[in-house]
């Protein structure tokens, strides 16, 4: 992954919306780290790092395989931290 987008995603506990990751790095690096398996979307525009996940890979959103704290984090970040 990208050293500034692993960076932003250490810095925020494992999570990053895609609004904040746009404000410093290309759209395709986020892709690419899609790809790769080191972010994993959880949430429409916002993303865990692949190994806070728990369990396969499947169909269902990640944010149900994620620890409680992660999953808290995942849901301040898309509803903006409000």
């Amino acid at each position: 992954m990208d050293g500034v987008l692993r960076d932003l995603v250490e810095a925020h506990g494992g999570v990053v919306a895609t609004a904040l990751a746009r404000q410093v790095v290309p759209e395709w690096t986020l892709r690419r780290a899609c790809r790769s398996g080191y972010l994993v979307r959880a949430l429409p525009a916002v993303y865990v790092a692949g190994d806070l996940v728990l369990g396969e890979q499947d169909a269902y959103r990640a944010i149900g395989r994620v620890a409680p704290i992660v999953g808290r984090r995942v849901a301040l970040a898309w509803a903006g931290g409000r």
